[in-house]
């Protein structure tokens, strides 16, 4: 398994590197893609009827940066089998 340059216990590196993540160019397909997730994460919530409406846009973000957070980690790991990876996503998210 391949080792990660980034200590666990060096998030003083991992916030730069987040940020200059950002100042990358994306396409208007990877665009398009966050959109559309950011999208059916805002109607999973607002279904539960766990978060007010007030807090949508928060939580809905807060979700998006919880799940990147696990699938860099499955990238830092050398994660590559799909099938591995799918319970880490799925089961979270569908209450399981």
């Amino acid at each position: 398994m391949p080792q990660s340059n980034i200590s666990c216990g060096e998030p003083a590196l991992a916030r730069p590197l987040d940020l200059e993540e950002t100042r990358l160019p994306m396409g208007e397909d990877f665009k398009c893609a966050g959109r559309e997730a950011m999208q059916i994460f805002e109607r999973c919530l607002a279904a539960t009827g766990m978060v007010t409406r007030t807090d949508l846009a928060v939580t809905t973000r807060d979700l998006f940066a919880i799940i990147k957070g696990l699938v860099d980690s499955a990238g830092q790991r050398g994660e590559a089998d799909r099938r591995c990876l799918r319970p880490a996503f799925v089961g979270p998210c569908s209450g399981t």
